[in-house]
């Protein structure tokens, strides 16, 4: 699960988890109608962000979000062990906010400007013609 926190939780779904059946079809019925994301189609601007999945090969990112993926989405909800934050009130917030279908996919559009790397060297190095002691703002301000 995506959570604005230090570390998402992470936890294995397998053929033994308790309604596996019925989310394999989900998530089938899901990827055949579209509704399944690349991970960089992640929201910002919430605490919940989706589920991302991650099949046993490690090759393949699926991020679960969205009205149209809200039963989905509860199943997986209620395969996370107990003991995994977030816990309490804030697991119920995470339901809430799931079945509200308030938190969709923000896929980046090819239009938008894309800041360049950071490139520290390049600001830090005393010989160069960047402004000195401002390094990281004067990067921000002239893209």
């Amino acid at each position: 699960m995506l959570y604005a926190d230090k570390h998402d939780p992470q936890w294995h779904i397998g053929p033994c988890t308790n309604r596996y059946q019925e989310i394999i079809s989900h998530l089938f019925q899901a990827r055949n109608s579209g509704y399944i994301y690349q991970y960089t189609c992640i929201p910002t601007g919430s605490d919940y962000k989706g589920f991302l999945l991650q099949d046993t090969s490690g090759e393949q990112l699926e991020l679960i979000v969205g009205p149209e993926t809200t039963k989905l989405q509860q199943l997986l909800l209620d395969t996370m062990p107990s003991d995994l934050p977030p816990t309490g009130f804030s697991r119920q917030q995470i339901r809430s906010v799931i079945a509200s279908g308030a938190v969709s996919e923000e896929c980046p559009d090819r239009k938008r400007r894309y800041a360049p790397p950071y490139l520290a060297d390049c600001w830090y190095d005393e010989g160069s013609t960047n402004i000195k002691n401002n390094k990281c703002y004067n990067y921000t301000n002239t893209i």
